[in-house]
């Protein structure tokens, strides 16, 4: 799950390759609206290296929005 508090997006849950598809639709979302700066890992209760793929797609979004 992730949610947006403020300026940061809060990851809950697992964040694996089964569940980061749908993270990543929710993160972008979240990104599209602005003034995200800050991807909250804390709360992850499981992870795998999809985990990397969606910090450095948070990062290309949040880059796309503020350029674009």
């Amino acid at each position: 799950m992730i949610r947006r508090e403020g300026d940061s997006l809060i990851l809950e849950g697992a964040v694996t390759l089964d569940t980061v598809p749908g993270l990543i639709g929710a993160a972008e979302e979240h990104l599209r609206q602005g003034g995200a700066r800050v991807v909250d890992f804390s709360n992850v209760t499981e992870v795998d290296s999809a985990a990397v793929a969606l910090a450095i797609e948070c990062l290309r979004k949040a880059s796309e929005s503020q350029t674009g």
